[in-house]
């Protein structure tokens, strides 16, 4: 069964951008970007469909068309893959504020410049933010998303040596069936093991729904989140950001995010936490779309952005 879908996000609208900024990595196996085709597997109630997406018209009207594959659906099942579509793209996000104040601010001029188009994604879920950065705690940025590449092929039923594209991100019913050996076999220590199953079980509790935080302050939910298990201040402030958007939160414990705002002003000595933060109260309320815009930065220096047509984009690398 296919379905159409059709967006009209406000101008300025770039999906490369966004679905780099979700990406991070060229060897993410569950956001996928290739030829301009942004692809995913959405997964609800043990059903699964797959999504392409691609920009066919640019700014000033732009226009977002996405195929939905897979099993049958109703209005009710489309209308939520939707809704996620809109949130995890940032399609929803209002940016005139920050715009206004990036007027009179040279560096977030620049970079907004440079940038112009993009809109801050959100992960799917909290659950989904969570295990992202457990996965990435201590090790590289490249580790960490080859581990979330494994984890979803183990809990999707995928021979781990195989060499397969699209992976749906590990549901919490399908991380629980993983036994502690499979586990380990996908490269994750018994902490933090530990604590992914935690974060699933709390998910299937529905203890990690969106509604359930979304009006608690930032510093309550930074000391809720760090009641579960592994999880620290800067797993708590990235899920803050990356799951909640909180476009206020930046991790300040981010090695790779403090070393690119070193970078930014010219900074010979290595920030804090706090000097971080003092930093970046000039920006505020727009700290953490700071944030996005210095990965963007690096991402281009790697040289994995594209700055090319609509439908332009790097092919897809494969897998590590």
């Amino acid at each position: 069964m296919t379905q159409i879908l059709v967006f009209e996000p406000a101008s300025p609208f770039r999906l490369d951008l966004v679905v780099w900024a979700l990406r991070r990595q060229p060897h993410n196996r569950i956001d996928l970007f290739g030829d301009g085709v942004y692809r995913r597997v959405y997964v609800r109630h043990d059903r699964k469909w797959v999504v392409h997406l691609k920009q066919i018209q640019r700014d000033p009207a732009p226009k977002i068309e996405s195929e939905i594959s897979g099993e049958p659906g109703d209005s009710e099942e489309f209308s939520w893959i939707r809704e996620q579509l809109v949130w995890s793209l940032g399609m929803d996000r209002e940016m005139a504020g920050f715009a206004a104040m990036a007027e009179s601010d040279p560096i977030l001029s620049s970079l907004s410049d440079r940038f112009r188009g993009f809109r801050p994604p959100r992960f799917p879920s909290l659950f989904e933010a969570l295990l992202n950065a457990v996965a990435c705690q201590q090790v590289s940025l490249h580790l960490g998303i080859l581990l979330l590449g494994r984890l979803a092929q183990a809990c999707d039923g995928s021979d781990l040596q195989g060499e397969g594209a699209l992976l749906p991100f590990p549901t919490a019913e399908s991380l629980l069936k993983q036994d502690m050996t499979t586990l380990r076999r996908v490269g994750f220590s018994q902490g933090k093991i530990a604590a992914l199953r935690g974060l699933a079980e709390e998910e299937s509790l529905g203890h990690l729904n969106r509604d359930r935080w979304a009006d608690l302050p930032n510093d309550v939910a930074v000391q809720q989140l760090i009641q579960l298990r592994g999880i620290g201040r800067w797993s708590a402030e990235y899920a803050l950001l990356r799951g909640l958007g909180r476009l206020d939160v930046f991790p300040g414990d981010d090695s790779g995010a403090r070393k690119s705002l070193e970078a930014l002003f010219g900074e010979k000595k290595p920030l804090d936490y706090e000097a971080v933060k003092a930093l970046l109260k000039r920006w505020q309320p727009y700290a953490g779309l700071v944030y996005f815009y210095l990965l963007l930065r690096r991402l281009e220096i790697h040289g994995d952005l594209s700055s090319g047509p609509v439908g332009g984009g790097k092919k897809e690398r494969p897998p590590e």
